[in-house]
């Protein structure tokens, strides 16, 4: 058959049905594409007509490449593939310019404090550090950090006694943050302190003191609010229990010889018990280390030594 014969009516009439299906099952919008691609798709139809006899079954050949349902998928399909494609590039361009500009911003940086603030890190012989051409400086015979000249945190060393009042045989100690050393003292019958901290430059003239509650036969010992704690303390050797319970820090108990119930988010315990004091421990770490614990003796009677911590080491000494 060849292509020099004109199509019949009837090869007219559903070849204009099949691209107008086509061109409902594409939709609205598309522009210029779309219309390209209903013509080449009539086009393409017209000749596969031709090299068919009319006897032949017209809707048979005009489905052979699939019916305008699949044609206009897809159209649709190519379509979202290239948008795909040139959003992802899209993207890749933009990630590309942002990775170069921090770059250049930091290269900026670095060039504006090695030529305004020149030496970055400065130690002294004294025990001074002065950072960025002295712009910040630490004091570390005094601990004071300076800024410009002017002190902006300084270590506030306070110490003091704490009454014990009658009655009380635990003790409780609360912190946030900082390290606190405990010891029985079998001299005292009070509660002596002695404790550094970080203190605003602005208040110079402020002291540090902690704060006290008592229940029955409780008495809680607050140092929260205190920064850059440093704390030892002696208690009373009378006490029959101590709890401890901070956040992050050191918390070391030495010569302990009463029941224990410490708990601490993250940082480390570091406990040596007093001669001959028999604990039953009950330790847990979340994530860490317990380290030279050893089992009660059953023969001897039996102090309770309970240490909860999230992160970090607890080490019996």
């Amino acid at each position: 058959m060849t292509q020099n014969r004109p199509l019949t009516e009837y090869e007219k009439q559903k070849l204009s049905s099949f691209i107008d299906e086509l061109d409902k099952h594409i939709g609205l919008g598309h522009g210029l594409e779309k219309i390209e691609f209903l013509h080449a798709e009539e086009n393409r139809l017209k000749s596969l007509l031709l090299e068919k006899s009319p006897d032949v079954d017209v809707t048979g050949t005009l489905f052979s490449g699939g019916t305008p349902f699949d044609r206009a998928r897809q159209f649709l399909n190519s379509k979202n593939q290239s948008t795909t494609r040139n959003h992802g590039s899209s993207w890749f361009k933009w990630l590309v310019i942002g990775i170069v500009s921090l770059f250049g911003l930091a290269c900026a940086t670095l060039i504006v404090l090695l030529i305004f603030f020149t030496p970055i890190v400065d130690i002294s012989p004294t025990g001074g550090v002065r950072f960025f051409g002295g712009a910040i400086t630490i004091d570390e015979s005094q601990f004071q950090i300076y800024q410009n000249g002017q002190i902006l945190k300084f270590q506030s060393n306070n110490q003091g006694l704490l009454d014990v009042q009658e009655g009380v045989t635990q003790l409780g100690f609360e912190f946030n943050n900082g390290t606190l050393r405990l010891e029985p003292s079998p001299e005292e019958d009070a509660i002596s302190w002695q404790c550094s901290v970080l203190i605003s430059g602005n208040s110079s003239g402020e002291t540090y003191l902690p704060t006290t509650d008592f229940g029955q036969e409780r008495m809680t010992v607050k140092l929260t609010q205190a920064k850059g704690l440093r704390c030892n303390i002696r208690y009373p050797d009378s006490m029959e229990s101590v709890s401890v319970q901070g956040n992050n820090g050191q918390v070391n108990l030495t010569n302990s010889k009463v029941h224990l119930d410490v708990s601490l988010n993250n940082g480390t315990v570091d406990l040596t018990p007093a001669d001959k004091a028999n604990y039953d421990w009950d330790l847990k770490v979340e994530n860490g280390m317990i380290m030279g614990a050893e089992p009660a003796l059953e023969s001897l009677p039996q102090l309770k030594g309970k240490i909860r911590l999230n992160n970090g080491q607890i080490t019996i000494h």
